[in-house]
């Protein structure tokens, strides 16, 4: 076997050990605080929105920090360093009793994880182009496929040996994970390297100083383009995060009662992972034949109308149908976002590219939870969130139409 394709089955065994862990606490984090004191009501609200906010302010802040030292000093270090972070973290969220110490570790578990951008980052630069948005696809539903079973465990599990000893169990998938990476990854060293940046940069700028003689247009002609994937990538990451944090109290508050809470949103949840993990082997693999921005354009328009199906308050089975293939569509375009960044990014630098992308996606996990708790309180009831993602999609479309354009132009 090839050994891009080894690295990458390793990587995508790996993130599912991580995203099964990480799953594993998500469904319950409202009830592991009422659990400890809190009561339903706004105090919960910003408690579960800074449980889910604060890893991604740690992310946003070290994600351009790891992707750089990943470019000098190799990628696979950098996971290495992600996943044992996130397992000794996990033993400590088990471990604690109150609300403040718990939300501190979330916030340190953004700046020392982040699994995902490490993993991109490493296929990115050990794969071949022809391969690039298949295998960043096959990553992509790796992720939603460790994250589809790790709620439903939670959810589960969660009701049978209580909350403490899931973070215990998610800590043992993290360690497990880290051996993988040890023991199996074999990283391409012509792929980073203190000189290898070095040359990059100097590449770079003798770029820019010829285009800022002859070919101004040119590099006005690719800046907005980059930049308005960027601000895609952020909208439709805010658009995914701005209700995930409040779907266990959706649940709880369409049936009126905690029981089974957790076992339902994980079912939830677990299916959304599963139609998004599909997508990302199905749709995400057109990006290898046909155009990535009118792919990504398509799904976004497609996306729109199922976006308005989750509104009305239908029934809980009904919501859970609309949820999922809303997520199915929609969780197709990240992914190619992605591939179209790197394909203009050179591997030595891919690091740093990736980085920056998990600073924006963090960002959206900054921005997505506390706007759609802003929201809920100004307009009393979690619709309004469903309702605000249906304009976040439309925004989305109006960029892609606007990068489409210029590319044609």
């Amino acid at each position: 076997m090839e050994q891009w394709r080894k690295n990458l089955y390793t990587m995508m065994t790996t993130q599912i050990c991580c995203m099964i862990g990480f799953g594993l606490v998500s469904p319950f984090i409202a009830f592991y605080f009422q659990e400890m004191g809190m009561e339903m009501g706004a105090e919960l609200d910003l408690a579960v929105s800074l449980a889910n906010t604060l890893p991604a302010v740690g992310m946003a802040i070290a994600s351009p920090i790891w992707g750089m030292l990943s470019d000098r000093y190799g990628r696979k270090s950098m996971l290495v360093r992600a996943c044992t972070f996130a397992g000794i973290l996990m033993i400590l969220m088990g471990l604690v009793d109150s609300v403040l110490p718990f939300l501190l570790l979330r916030l340190l578990q953004g700046f020392f994880t982040g699994t995902v951008t490490a993993s991109m980052a490493f296929v990115s630069a050990n794969t071949p182009e022809e391969h690039m948005s298949a295998s960043l696809g096959m990553l992509s539903a790796s992720n939603f496929i460790g994250f589809s079973i790790g709620p439903v465990m939670g959810g589960l599990m969660a009701e049978w040996i209580g909350y403490t000893n899931c973070f215990f169990v998610a800590s043992a998938l993290m360690f497990f994970a880290t051996f993988i990476v040890v023991a199996v990854t074999v990283e391409d060293p012509s792929t980073y390297g203190k000189e290898l940046v070095e040359k990059s940069r100097a590449r770079k700028l003798e770029q820019k100083q010829k285009r800022a003689g002859t070919a101004v247009s040119g590099l006005r002609a690719v800046s907005p383009v980059i930049i308005s994937l960027f601000a895609v990538l952020l909208i439709q990451r805010t658009a995914r995060m701005a209700f995930t944090p409040f779907l266990a109290l959706y649940v709880e508050d369409v049936r009126g009662t905690m029981e089974w809470a957790s076992g339902i949103t994980g079912i939830i949840n677990g299916s959304v992972c599963i139609a998004t993990s599909i997508s990302s082997v199905t749709l995400v693999r057109l990006a290898d034949r046909y155009d990535k921005i009118s792919l990504i354009l398509l799904y976004a328009v497609l996306t729109l109308p199922v976006s308005l199906l989750l509104i009305p308050n239908v029934s809980l089975v009904f919501f859970a149908v609309s949820y999922t293939m809303y997520y199915f569509i929609y969780g197709a375009i990240e992914p190619i976002i992605t591939a179209a960044l790197s394909e203009h990014t050179p591997p030595e630098s891919r690091g740093t590219l990736f980085g920056w992308i998990g600073t924006f996606q963090n960002l959206a996990g900054i921005f997505g939870p506390l706007l759609g708790s802003a929201i809920s309180a100004a307009f009393s009831g979690y619709q309004s969130i469903l309702a605000a993602i249906s304009v976040m999609v439309a925004v989305v479309i109006c960029c892609i139409a606007f990068v489409r354009k210029r590319i044609v132009q």
